[in-house]
């Protein structure tokens, strides 16, 4: 089941395509967030920033439909997305050219922005967004040629599929004729052929509302 993009050939040079991600204990955190907001009833998204040597250093997840705070982090607002929550808590006095975010979604505009400004040098991504996908977002100035992050993704094992289905999936709960659905629908119809007619879109809604373990929602792919 691998969620492939209509304009997969149109990424520019700095975009490496169609890698298959490991599943490390970041990437796991990664998820954990995006179930966590999933749950909370706001877009399923999770990020995390590792630095050279692997190691955890900022986490976010989605936050815009929530109203709760936490300290460092946007809540209830349009620009309270997972990579933007993890990036701001980056310290101003260094560069983090050696750092990578590992994001469960495509950024988007203002999160391929937010990882320009904070100056990371990688951008890992495992589902694809139709919708509001950026990775393949060209800018020439000087300051993004000489910032631009490497954009690695999408993923074509788990959890790509799962990343996608997330955003998918609460998308089409959320509002079935809706132009994120739509966008699916007609930029991944395979994809959204095989996880309706297969019953997992169902399912995944099910333990959402059931606020069953990523686990079990994770088993839906792997």
């Amino acid at each position: 089941m691998r969620p492939k993009t209509n304009n997969d050939q149109q990424r520019p040079a700095k975009t490496s395509k169609d890698e298959t991600v490991d599943v490390t204990d970041a990437w796991l955190v990664a998820f954990d967030l995006a179930w966590e907001s999933m749950l909370a009833g706001t877009t399923p998204v999770g990020s995390v920033v590792i630095d050279g040597s692997g190691r955890i250093v900022a986490t976010g997840r989605s936050r815009r439909y929530v109203r709760d705070s936490v300290a460092g982090q946007l809540s209830y607002s349009h620009l309270a997305h997972a990579e933007l929550n993890a990036l701001a808590q980056l310290p101003p006095t260094d560069r983090y050219e050696d750092h990578t975010v590992l994001t469960t979604l495509e950024p988007c505009v203002l999160c391929v922005g937010a990882a320009v400004m904070a100056t990371v040098g990688k951008v890992e991504y495992a589902g694809p967004d139709p919708y509001g996908g950026a990775a393949h977002l060209q800018l020439e100035n000087a300051h993004t040629n000489r910032l631009m992050p490497l954009m690695i993704g999408p993923d074509v094992g788990a959890l790509g599929t799962f990343g996608a289905l997330l955003h998918y999936a609460f998308y089409l709960e959320r509002n079935p004729n809706g132009e994120v659905a739509d966008a699916y629908r007609k930029d991944l119809p395979d994809f959204v052929r095989e996880v309706d007619d297969t019953g997992t879109t169902a399912r995944v809604l099910r333990l959402k509302a059931e606020r069953r373990a990523l686990s079990e929602a994770l088993a839906l792919v792997v």
